[in-house]
């Protein structure tokens, strides 16, 4: 199922719970709190050099970066798990121990099922959110800042599918075993205004294009990843840049602000250590994203 397909299933499930206006935001707001959940099972999401701490890890931080993108600090991590073995649930529970602290949150609970074959993992993640910022609010004349990098979860997907060999590539792999956001980022998209943002898990033109709408254009004039990285792409893509479109689970962030928004969240992100860059700017259009000129597309992760 491609992502268009995959968000019109969200919305039908969405009609069936009664979630729908959940569906503008990455973390749901309710009285002053954000909430997030996210699920995974092992034979997706666990990669090949990933331990079952690492697979602990990364579900936090995934859960966490749509709490962050919402606007939020995250503050509990409740999670369950389906395992074949106690020594599973031992090594994830130290992964996602060792996460929550590191976004400094706390662990409030935990559930453990017993899985026949495909270990799984549900992390929930409650934020703090002064002011939640949707998906859904951007406008023309507007900027959009990427907070972080896109490009190692590009890289990751082309070690798996045989197309760069893993020795190439240890070391960017090893951003995808343990991968990280800023919680303070939370606060600045909150505070400096932003009119929308979520994080890349599904493709970086599909999350894109989700703040977009049908209404809006993308002029981006940039990509920010690494020189490792994109010289490591540039072996086997003509146009490196213009392939980290389509790279997916960097949880890197796109915010879409006003001028003065738009510097402030980078400003603030100078302060806090994290690697923020206005990127390009949101036009009156139809959906599109254009980068230098070339319309990228933006299918975005595909399911069942």
């Amino acid at each position: 199922m491609a992502g268009n397909a995959w968000l019109g299933l969200l919305e039908e499930l969405a009609r069936i719970t009664g979630s729908e206006e959940c569906l503008k935001y990455d973390a749901c707001p309710h009285g002053g709190l954000v909430f997030n959940i996210d699920g995974y099972a092992a034979s997706y999401s666990k990669l090949p050099w990933m331990s079952w701490e690492d697979f602990g890890w990364k579900s936090v931080i995934a859960a966490a970066a749509d709490v962050i993108a919402s606007g939020g600090l995250p503050r509990v991590v409740l999670y369950s798990v389906g395992v074949t073995s106690a020594d599973e649930a031992r090594r994830i529970a130290r992964g996602v121990g060792k996460a929550a602290r590191r976004i400094g949150a706390v662990v409030l609970k935990a559930d453990t099922n017993r899985a026949k074959e495909d270990p799984w993992i549900d992390v929930a993640v409650v934020g703090e959110a002064e002011k939640p910022v949707g998906r859904r609010g951007a406008r023309p004349s507007s900027y959009l800042v990427q907070a972080g990098i896109v490009g190692p979860g590009l890289v990751a997907e082309w070690v798996l599918s045989g197309r760069i060999p893993e020795s190439e590539a240890s070391s960017i792999l090893e951003l995808t075993r343990r991968p990280f956001v800023d919680p303070r980022l939370g606060g600045l998209i909150s505070r400096c205004n932003a009119y929308a943002a979520s994080d890349n898990s599904d493709g970086w033109a599909f999350t894109i294009s989700t703040l977009l709408g049908s209404s809006l254009d993308a002029q981006l004039y940039s990509v920010e990843s690494s020189s490792e990285v994109l010289g490591l792409i540039a072996r086997y893509h003509s146009n490196p840049q213009l392939a980290l479109f389509e790279s997916k689970e960097d949880y890197s962030i796109a915010i879409i602000a006003n001028k003065d928004g738009a510097e402030c969240i980078v400003k603030g992100c100078r302060e806090i250590g994290t690697r923020c860059n206005i990127v390009g700017r949101v036009v009156e259009g139809n959906g599109r994203i254009y980068y230098r000129g070339v319309k990228v597309e933006q299918d975005g992760w595909k399911w069942f």
